[in-house]
């Protein structure tokens, strides 16, 4: 189960229950699951499972290559919206802050303020690089997508003059 927790109170209610989170993804294999994880069937075929020893969705890294276990304990989701996430880490070590959402190259982030590049974990995941306690935000950014469809038009345009450029040189050449 990937999740965020909800800042705004909102709440996720299953089987009759109120929960502090908003689900995003759920896979469910047959095992033995250990004690920390919670299962609740919201109807047939489909069952939650929660980790209750994860105390938050995103978490710290003190390297990307070689992962020590995460820290949920020390980030915490303070807004969200789904293209403009904010979060605060709270502990003192150099490291990656890593959020479970699908990377993708429109990501941008900024750390008090400041922008960063954002790196991927797995090859999958968004991840910052923090140097202590940080004010973190990743956002989406419309303009890269924006900017694709305004060079659409204009590689066209241009083509099309070049065609009728090297068009009329040929016709001019065929009269004369």
């Amino acid at each position: 189960m990937w999740s965020f927790e909800s800042p705004k109170e909102q709440h996720f209610t299953t089987s009759g229950q109120s929960r502090e989170f908003i689900p995003k993804m759920s896979l469910l294999f047959e095992r033995e699951w250990p004690n920390s994880f919670d299962l609740r069937s919201l109807e047939p075929g489909i069952t939650l499972v929660e980790n209750l020893a994860v105390s938050g969705s995103s978490y710290f890294l003190d390297d990307l290559r070689n992962p020590d276990l995460p820290d949920f304990d020390n980030v915490t989701l303070t807004e969200y919206h789904a293209d403009d996430i904010y979060l605060h880490y709270t502990g003192n070590k150099a490291g990656w802050v890593v959020l479970p959402i699908r990377a993708d190259s429109n990501w941008r982030g900024t750390i008090d303020g400041e922008n960063v590049s954002v790196e991927r974990f797995l090859d999958l995941f968004p991840a910052l690089q923090v140097s202590g306690s940080a004010h973190i935000r990743l956002y989406y950014d419309d303009a890269g997508v924006l900017r694709s469809f305004v060079r659409l038009p204009l590689i066209g345009l241009c083509v099309l003059l070049a065609v009728l450029f090297i068009g009329r040189r040929l016709e001019q050449k065929v009269t004369s």
